[in-house]
């Protein structure tokens, strides 16, 4: 059993997550890789029998390469059980923690082709003293929109 761990990451708490789970799976004897997918243009499918995508939330919106990831391999992730996970901070707060009440998550898997078996969201770490003014700026914004 291999299972192929694709990610999509901004500051890589998605990176971490994704590496998390499959040192995880390892030590339950499943072999697990780990690709990122804004980088990766050829999977070798017939290698894995088991996939999961994990993306994070940047301003309201997963990366554009998930999407493209997704509509460019739907048949081999039909082909395969899959889950996939979501990152963002919003889901800090309890009550957005699954994926029936994480807007973001559940946007995705409304207009996703792809409709993974199982599905997660964890929240996103904020790295502040990293990020530019601007980022900072916005991150300020949006937590007092929402509360946070």
């Amino acid at each position: 059993m291999k299972t192929l761990i694709l990610f999509s990451t901004r500051d890589g708490q998605t990176r971490e997550i994704a590496s998390f789970l499959a040192s995880e799976l390892k030590e339950l004897g499943i072999d697990a890789d780990t690709l990122n997918l804004n980088r990766t243009d050829v999977v070798e499918w017939h290698h894995y029998d088991r996939v999961v995508i994990g993306a994070s939330i940047r301003y309201g919106h997963f990366h554009p390469a998930v999407d493209r990831f997704v509509k460019k391999h739907l048949a081999a992730l039909q082909a395969l059980p899959g889950a996939f996970f979501s990152v963002n901070l919003v889901a800090r707060k309890p009550e957005k923690r699954t994926p029936q009440t994480n807007s973001y998550t559940r946007k995705f898997l409304l207009n996703s082709p792809w409709q993974p078996q199982s599905c997660a969201v964890f929240a996103g770490a904020l790295r502040y003293p990293r990020y530019s003014w601007y980022d900072r700026f916005m991150i300020r914004l949006i937590m007092k929109m929402t509360g946070g």
